[in-house]
């Protein structure tokens, strides 16, 4: 039964957010409707630009060995600029449930990632990306995205998958409230793998053109080997996040008095996380709330830890955060892998003429203490 109320399709209407928002904290995901189709046709031009294939001709091409694109057609496809105008509709589009998902200060990815998957189950990419760009044609094996990506960015990322074509199978598997158990799986596993049943069921998401999946970065997923190649694209929002290299866009007006209003509307730690981050970034005293073990909220406290120069207590909120009982990976590989996290100017240089007057001194005197200048 629970998996049934899991794939639920929840209409994207202002009116059915609180749903969404419901769903994306139990689950870690939620399946949207009725999505504005210029975003699915701008999506099918770029990929037409990039490789000459219509959506009907990749379908039709089969999923034998990967021959359908040249190695210079999945370098681009693997990460094509988002334009100004895609970037301001999906804003539009987007933005009130961004508002209440990630909070008042969002950075948008810089591209988006097409994937046409057709791969057989020995092409199953199991170390993350590749130089040659084969991860736009081969499956995915189970992995969380954040501690997938290159940089370090933030666990309350949410991905947006917008399907380009309706399959009739099951191309994209996910294991429901996996975000909640905490940073388990820098090695990507393969599917079927032992321990795998400790996460609970996995559950099937059969791809439609007009809905689209949110996740949280936290999620374990896949991709499923299918009879037709799936094409699909993904795009990235993040809350304030002090270690990217981008400028991020306010979608609110004075966002620490946005936030502090916001947290007394949230009690799921997968909500409350992005407030907490953007309230570290921003040097704002967190709140004293002790999170569960795993739970996403240690990871707040790790950065508030960190750019407050208390090794030892960042180093304890890491270690609260990571899962080790699943059996998967150890705590030190984490405490390695984000032993190098440092800040940006770019978004604080963005941000900070837009804080009222006592928040952007209290955030210049984070930035000094930390050596940093904006």
């Amino acid at each position: 039964m629970e998996a049934k109320e899991a794939v639920l399709k929840i209409p994207y209407t202002h009116q059915h957010i609180p749903d969404i928002l419901d769903h994306y904290e139990q689950f870690g995901f939620a399946i949207l409707s009725g999505i504005n189709g210029n975003i699915i046709d701008y999506f099918h031009r770029k990929i037409f630009e990039i490789s000459g294939l219509t959506i009907k001709k990749i379908q039709e091409s089969g999923t034998g060995a990967r021959t359908l694109l040249t190695p210079e057609m999945r370098k681009q496809l693997a990460r094509v600029p988002i334009q100004d105008d895609i970037r301001n509709t999906l804003f539009a589009e987007f933005r009130p449930l961004l508002l209440e998902l990630i909070g008042p200060v969002v950075h948008a990815s810089r591209d988006f990632h097409v994937q046409i998957k057709g791969g057989r189950e020995s092409d199953y990419i199991l170390q993350g990306y590749f130089e040659d760009n084969k991860e736009v044609e081969a499956p995915y094996g189970f992995h969380q995205d954040f501690p997938a990506g290159r940089v370090t960015t933030t666990p309350s990322m949410v991905i947006v998958w917008i399907p380009l074509n309706t399959c009739d199978f099951a191309a994209l598997q996910l294991y429901p409230k996996s975000h909640k158990e905490g940073l388990f799986c820098n090695r990507w596993i393969r599917p079927g793998s032992a321990g795998l049943e400790r996460l609970g069921t996995v559950i099937d998401i059969l791809p439609e053109v007009g809905n689209v999946l949110i996740f949280n970065a936290m999620l374990l997923h896949a991709s499923q080997i299918g009879p037709r190649k799936r094409v699909s694209c993904d795009l990235r929002f993040f809350p304030f996040c002090g270690v990217l290299d981008s400028a991020p866009s306010m979608i609110a007006d004075e966002p620490l008095r946005y936030i502090q209003k916001r947290m007394d509307q949230v009690h799921g730690d997968t909500l409350k996380a992005p407030l907490w981050e953007t309230m570290a970034y921003l040097g704002h005293p967190l709140p004293e709330k002790e999170a569960p073990k795993h739970s996403v909220l240690h990871w707040p406290r790790y950065l508030d830890r960190l750019i407050h120069s208390d090794q030892e207590g960042a180093d304890h909120s890491l270690r609260m955060l990571v899962n080790e009982e699943l059996g998967f990976e150890k705590q030190q590989t984490f405490l390695e892998k984000y032993s190098r996290t440092h800040l940006e100017p770019k978004p604080y240089a963005a941000l900070l003429p837009k804080l009222a007057a006592e928040s952007r001194k209290q955030c210049e005197n984070l930035l000094l203490r930390n050596g940093l200048r904006v």
